[in-house]
Parts: structure tokens; C-alpha cells; sequence
């Protein structure tokens, strides 16, 4: 199992980490390869790993030490001595890739290939066909560079509003894409049909195959009351965000819908991220920084309490989501959810019956919805059951074991599809 990183950073990491927990207990030996930081889970595999560069502190690199950084984004040359370490030690049947981009790089790739190791990639994102990975710039969707128009990444400073780091990661595709790196994987899979058909618009032509991430809730006691977590005694319950806060999850839109609607019922925003501070400030400028709560990060098993005890949730994303676990935890855990109408939210929404749709960015509806949410406990219920029951049929780690297993062994047998 190959990923950038050995926390919980997000949606793809919970992917990563939950797929290792099912494969070793159905008994499988599971090898990790990943970059090292303090913040690591253990791993016996740990000596293996490759050394990480906060990317988001470039600031403090000297001149020499930044082109070097950019050469491993482009292809990390310690990723393919480490990994062949590893591989020498442990012999794989098979290969499965997360997130690999700008750390250890698509180096992994090639490395694997002339082991002759079968490949399988989980795509979280949509990196492999735009040097934006989330198709969304300053917090608006951006497409512009398909149709082979990676240009305009440039021009329009799609990564970071940085002029340098876009030309980086627009050689970055270029150069992959010239060398074929991704025409070297067995196996692309997708948590999302939203997901394939992006790709296959961008003109990607391998073949995609849907396997959805395991949805692992824990066995959490859901009965503790939220004022012994130390979130407060709210009597009436509360409204629920929880996740990354950065520009493309639409926070904003939610602190902006929530200040218009006459309620006693607070609002809880549990995670971190760049957006924090200004979302903060936002908070105190529409005079609800009363009401609404910033949580910080939490373990996840005091996440999973108190999304329990919310009302409902709201994922109000203003970028295409893949699978977002926001919304499918939500789900398992019975909460109707409120979400934007993009990417393969609306898809999951749409297809399980379990919550409200509104328009990306529109704060107006957005309120609309929430105050409908209120004012419908029963309906919202329903809707509540709805997502529970659609998680068990679909989500569950068995379904996942036998779909990911089906796959493994096509592979390892010769039958790649």
C-alpha cells in the first residue's frame, strides 16, 4: 500500500489506512510505503520511507534547497532507491497506490514496473489529467485545461495563484505524460462514477473501474451526551460541519447561510485548515460567534459521537468531491445531509435519498435548505434511516474485501480487464 502520507491528513488517507485494517484482517500481509514525519502512525515498515518537505512552508528554503524540491515533484529519485529497498524485502503479489503526487512522486511507478509488479491506482483526485487537483481554482470550479489546453494553468495560476508553482506542476504533466507513466498502471480504480466520466472528458483513455472506499464507523458509545465531550450542552441539538477548512469547501457560503436564519440551534465546525482563521473573523463580523463553534481537529471516535448527536450535516463544497467522507459518514451514521450539487456528492445524494441538494455557492438556497432541515425533524429522520441502510448495502467492508480482491487476483492471475 502506497501513499504520501502515514497520518490521517484526509479523505484519502482514511482510504488508505482503512483498506490496510481490512486486508490484514482477512489475514493478508500488508507492507506500507509512504514519506516520514513526527506525526506518523507506527509502521514496521517505517525505515523504509522517504524524507517529506512541507510543501506549503517554501518560504523558508533557500535557492538551491527550492530546485531541489522541484526535482523530486518532477520524479524523486529517493522514492525508487527506497522503494527497491523494500521490494527486495518483501515481495508483493500486488501493488495499490493512493496519493503519490509531488512527495514520492510518480517515480513509484516505474520502479514497481521493472519489478514487474501488477499496479492498481485509486484516484482521490483528478491529478492525473490536471495540474489542479481538484479542478478548482480560488474556489471556484476551473476546467479549463482539458482538451490539451494545459496552458491556461499558467496563465490563470490555477495552483496556489502562483505563477512559478503552476509552470512546475504543468512540466510535472508534461513530462509524465511524455514519459507514459500512467499507461504503466494495471488498473485504475474510482471511489465515484462522477470521477470516471471527468476523466474520460479530459480524454483520458485507460479504463476505470468504480470500487467504493470502505465506510468503517467504529463502535462508538452514541449515547454519551455532547456536553461530556466538551462541546456544550445543547439541549436542541446542532448543526454539523466537519472536515478540511479551505477555500474550496464552500465554509464560507455555510457561515453566510447560517448568520440569515433565526435559530437557537448553533452551528459546530469540526477540523483545520488554511480557511480557519478568516472563517473566525467572518464568524465575528456577522455577529454569530456565538453560535458558531470551531471544534479544532478530533480523534475519531469523538468525531463519530458527535456526528451521532448533530441534527444534521453540511457538506457545502464549491469543488467536485470524489466520495467524501463528510457526507458517507454522515450517512452510516444516520444524519441527513446537506450538500452541493456538485461531483459525486449529488451523485451519492441522489442515488441514496438521504439529504438535500443545493446550488454550489448560492447562500440563499443553501439557507433555504437548512431552515427546511429545521422545521422537518420527522422527514429529516426518514432521510436519516434512508443513508444508513444505503451505506450497509454499499459501504461495507465486505462489499469492498470482494470487490478489491476480485481485482487483486485478476492481476496477480494475468486477467487484467
Amino acid at each position: 500500500m502506497v501513499n504520501n502520507n502515514f497520518f490521517l491528513r484526509g479523505g484519502a488517507e482514511r482510504a488508505f489506512f482503512d483498506s490496510i485494517n481490512i486486508l490484514e484482517e482477512a489475514g493478508h500481509e500488508v507492507a506500507h510505503f509512504s514519506t516520514k514525519t513526527n506525526a506518523d502512525h507506527s509502521s514496521p515498515w517505517r525505515k523504509y520511507f522517504v524524507k517529506y518537505y512541507e510543501l506549503s512552508d517554501s518560504a523558508r528554503f533557500g535557492s538551491i534547497e527550492k530546485m531541489r524540491i522541484v526535482g523530486r515533484i518532477w520524479y524523486n529519485f529517493e522514492t525508487r532507491l527506497k522503494l527497491r529497498r523494500l521490494l527486495s524485502d518483501f515481495k508483493p503479489d500486488v501493488a495499490h497506490l493512493h496519493n503519490i503526487f509531488h512527495h514520492l512522486s510518480p517515480s513509484v511507478i516505474d520502479e514497481l514496473k521493472k519489478q514487474k509488479i501488477p499496479i492498481v491506482w485509486t484516484l482521490h483526485d483528478y491529478k492525473v489529467v490536471s495540474p489542479s487537483y481538484n479542478l478548482s481554482v480560488r474556489g471556484k470550479i476551473w476546467e479549463k485545461n482539458s482538451k490539451g489546453r494545459i496552458h491556461k494553468c499558467i496563465t490563470d495560476k490555477c495552483v496556489y495563484n502562483s505563477y512559478l508553482k503552476s509552470t512546475v506542476c504543468v512540466i510535472e504533466s508534461l513530462l509524465h505524460k511524455l514519459l507514459g507513466t500512467f499507461n504503466k498502471v494495471d488498473y485504475f480504480i474510482s471511489p465515484s462514477d462522477f470521477l470516471i466520466d471527468k476523466y474520460q472528458e479530459f480524454g483520458f483513455c485507460q479504463n476505470i473501474e468504480k470500487v467504493v472506499n470502505p465506510v468503517l464507523v467504529g463502535a462508538a458509545n452514541f449515547e454519551i451526551e455532547p456536553w461530556k465531550l466538551g462541546i456544550g450542552d445543547y439541549k436542541n441539538g446542532f448543526i454539523l460541519y466537519f472536515g478540511r477548512l479551505s477555500t474550496e469547501k464552500g465554509l464560507s457560503d455555510l457561515i453566510e447561510a447560517y448568520a440569515k436564519i433565526k435559530t437557537n440551534i448553533p452551528l459546530l465546525i469540526a477540523g483545520d485548515g488554511p480557511e480557519k482563521e478568516h472563517l473566525v473573523l467572518l464568524a465575528r463580523k456577522l455577529n454569530v460567534s456565538g453560535s458558531v463553534k470551531f471544534l479544532g481537529r478530533l480523534e475519531k471516535e469523538k468525531l463519530f459521537q458527535i456526528i451521532a448527536r448533530a441534527n444534521f450535516t453540511v457538506t457545502p463544497s464549491r469543488c467536485y468531491e470524489n466520495a467524501p467522507y463528510g457526507l458517507l459518514e454522515s450517512m452510516a451514521l444516520g444524519k441527513t445531509v446537506i450538500s452541493s450539487d456538485l461531483g459525486g456528492a449529488r451523485e451519492i445524494v441522489k442515488r441514496s435519498n438521504a439529504g438535500l441538494l443545493f446550488t454550489a455557492g448560492d447562500v440563499n438556497q443553501l439557507k433555504a435548505k437548512m431552515e427546511y432541515a429545521i422545521q422537518n425533524k420527522e422527514e429529516m429522520f426518514e432521510k436519516g434511516l434512508l443513508g444508513k441502510l444505503f451505506i450497509e448495502k454499499h459501504y461495507s467492508k465486505d462489499v469492498f474485501y470482494k470487490r478489491i480482491m476480485e481485482i487483486y487476483q485478476n492481476l496477480t492471475q494475468g486477467n487484467v480487464a
